[in-house]
């Protein structure tokens, strides 16, 4: 039976050493030994000591042939200090678990990077209604200076490009709401 380890799968089980993963096996094959120990079937048949000691024998080989092909199986859910399950269980020398500071580092910088990403949203949010609240009051404050110019005869106006003249001051005001955003 093939099993698949798709990225859409169940997250792997993250496991810190080597030493955990033996821990979980001896637990396990101390259960099934204590589990056959505990059977009536054996215990209470009428073969003789040395036929329940090789039905016995014969039992816990198979028990623990089924227990490897258990933990093989589940190797491919399994993650040792980030190493796969097999690579982990090959590995010889001892594998230490992760660098709790660096792992406490990290969860730091992602909580900052959330908290920026915050920031950033409700910028995107406020910012272009002060911009435009800006924007209108420049407006008016450009059709009131409008409103009160006269003309001079005589004074021909000079063409200062494709933009109308803008007053120093609303082109000041317009570079702060800039900078603000």
């Amino acid at each position: 039976m093939a099993y698949s380890t798709n990225s859409g799968d169940i997250p792997k089980i993250q496991l810190e050493s080597k030493e955990d993963v033996l821990f979980l096996e001896r637990q396990f094959s101390d259960f099934l030994l204590q589990t056959l120990q505990n059977n009536s079937t054996l215990r209470n048949s009428s073969m003789t000591i040395a036929q329940r000691q090789e039905a016995e024998s014969l039992v816990l080989d198979k028990l623990q042939m089924w227990t490897k092909d258990i933990w093989a199986m589940a190797g491919h859910s399994m993650s040792v200090n980030g190493f796969g399950y097999a690579e982990a269980m090959q590995e010889k020398s001892r594998i230490d678990p992760l660098d709790e500071t660096l792992k406490s580092e990290v969860e730091a910088l992602r909580e900052e990077a959330d908290a920026l990403l915050l920031s950033v949203t409700n910028k995107r949010r406020t910012v272009p209604k002060q911009i435009e609240r800006l924007v209108d009051d420049a407006v008016w404050r450009e059709s009131v200076a409008a409103e009160n110019t006269t003309e001079i005869e005589g004074l021909e106006e000079t063409d200062t490009g494709d933009l109308p003249y803008i007053d120093d001051r609303v082109n000041g005001e317009f570079e702060h709401a800039l900078r603000m955003a």
